[in-house]
Formats: C-alpha cells, sequence, structure tokens
C-alpha cells in the first residue's frame, strides 16, 4: 500500500526531496461550488493564502468556484496557496465589427412633421 493511500503524508511533509516528521501538512478542503466570498472566508480561517482568477464558464454561475487548485483532498503545506477560479457566468457575445454606414441627406427628400415626405 502506498504511503497516499495510508495517509502518512497528514503527518508529515516533503521539503527539499525529505519527509519531514510532525505536523505541517493536511488536506485541501473542497470548496468547488461554493460561493467566492464564503470560500475564500473559509480557506482564510483554516490559514491558507488564497488566490482568485476569474474565468467565464457556460455552466457555473457567476461568482461561483468553478476550479481549485490544488484539487480536494491534495496534501497541501499549512500556510499554503490555494488556487481559486471564480466563475464571471457565460461570456458575452461579440459581434462582428459592421461597416460603418454614411447616409447623406438627399437634396430631393423633404420631410414635413405634418405632412410626411414630399417629394
Amino acid at each position: 500500500m502506498s504511503f497516499w493511500k495510508q495517509g502518512f503524508w497528514k503527518t508529515g511533509f516533503w521539503k527539499f526531496g525529505f519527509w519531514q516528521e510532525g505536523e505541517g501538512a493536511s488536506s485541501t478542503p473542497d470548496v468547488v461550488g461554493d460561493h467566492q466570498i464564503s470560500a475564500v472566508e473559509y480557506l482564510e480561517s483554516l490559514g491558507f493564502v488564497v488566490v482568485e482568477v476569474f474565468a467565464y464558464s457556460p455552466v457555473v454561475v457567476r461568482g461561483v468556484v468553478a476550479s481549485q487548485s490544488p484539487a480536494a483532498g491534495a496534501p497541501i503545506l499549512d500556510g499554503g496557496t490555494v488556487t481559486l477560479t471564480i466563475s464571471l457566468g457565460t461570456a458575452p457575445e461579440t459581434l462582428p465589427r459592421s461597416r460603418r454606414v454614411v447616409v447623406e441627406p438627399s437634396p430631393r427628400l423633404v420631410v414635413v412633421p405634418s405632412r410626411g415626405v414630399i417629394r
């Protein structure tokens, strides 16, 4: 059975290529699907540094955590950095640039408000 399956990472951590015994490592909590504010407050209350990245997502509602790194359950040092990708909702539709059309008034058309167009 591997060290990960036995959970040895919970009582130590790798530092400079060597296994360090004792406290200092924990597992990353799962905050995917939580609202941005509550996820950040929760992670900061556990002592993690939070970095927020924003991206459009067609399936995740605006202001909700779409993904996190490291993934939920992955080992992380106490005080480590957790990167959250926060959804901006669906991307705005971009319209193709239209050609500029200049309409010049015709000298033959006269618009009179009470009678309409006179030719």
